[in-house]
């Protein structure tokens, strides 16, 4: 806490990363923030411990409690503090170019590689089906099954009484779509995007995505590369339009059908993720 409180701004970055996995702790913050886990440190101050590896002497962010997330779908990815005790990490890291640079991109690879609703809603029905025959005869349930089926895709709404004030809850899935619509807008106002702040020769060795401009076919050379691929296409809006997996050798996607425009191309491979930009004539 010495460091965080003390440490000159032009010296803090460094400071840090000499004793915390930062990258790492960006990356638990960005999720926290995509859903709304206020009942965490950058809200409450909370439900985390910190770990330190003997062998990197290195502390590690480990996150818990998170059943207050899904809450809200207009929470700034940049915390205002202002009227506010400040959590001193959070505003300090968001301060820096550098971090608040990295903790962007951590956002869009989460929006762009798993928090929408291609990834998770097959997720989703899968564990709704799996608890709704223990959660039917349940004697404590809070809420009828067919309040719960309606809130794993929308808003339930429950009445107040003269003793309890109304609520609304957001669905699981209107949240996750809503919350990918209102954080791309909420990045482009602080001046990113997760399609045109892509460098432009970002490129893994061995890797070839070629025309571009395209006509009707993107090859994506994979080169001798082993491990299986995914590939993820989104328009200049986020949307995503095309998904498959990537082998090794000359990969062939169809944009015969796609309109002309920017597209972003993502590859996820392992741990890692390549992105580039592509023009479709």
């Amino acid at each position: 806490m010495n460091k965080i409180a003390n440490t000159p701004a032009n010296q803090f970055k460094d400071s840090l990363d000499a004793i915390f996995e930062t990258s790492d702790y960006l990356a638990i913050l960005a999720c926290d923030i995509l859903m709304h886990n206020w009942d965490s440190y950058y809200d409450h101050g909370r439900n985390f411990y910190l770990y330190l590896d003997p062998y990197k002497n290195k502390f590690n962010w480990i996150p818990w409690d998170y059943n207050l997330s899904f809450s809200e779908n207009d929470t700034d990815v940049i915390v205002d503090y202002s009227g506010e005790t400040p959590q001193q990490l959070v505003k300090k890291m968001q301060a820096n170019s550098d971090y608040r640079s990295l903790y962007f991109q951590h956002i869009c690879y989460i929006l762009l590689s798993r928090f929408n609703l291609e990834e998770l809603e097959a997720y989703i029905d899968a564990y709704a089906a799996l608890i709704r025959p223990d959660l039917d005869t349940d004697p404590n349930k809070f809420y009828s099954i067919s309040d719960f089926d309606t809130n794993v895709s929308s808003e339930l709404i429950v009445p107040g009484t003269v003793l309890e004030p109304g609520a609304s809850y957001p669905g699981i899935k209107s949240f996750i779509s809503e919350r990918m619509t209102a954080v791309l807008d909420q990045l482009s106002d602080h001046g990113f995007s997760c399609v045109l702040n892509v460098e432009e020769e970002q490129a893994s060795v061995g890797i070839d995505a070629y025309p571009n401009p395209i006509e009707d076919r993107l090859i994506i050379d994979m080169g001798t590369e082993t491990i299986t691929s995914e590939l993820n296409v989104f328009s200049i809006t986020g949307q995503k339009v095309y998904q498959s997996k990537l082998v090794s050798g000359k990969n062939e996607i169809d944009f015969s059908t796609f309109d002309s425009g920017v597209y972003l191309i993502s590859i996820v491979k392992g741990e890692e993720l390549i992105t580039k930009k592509v023009v479709k004539k």
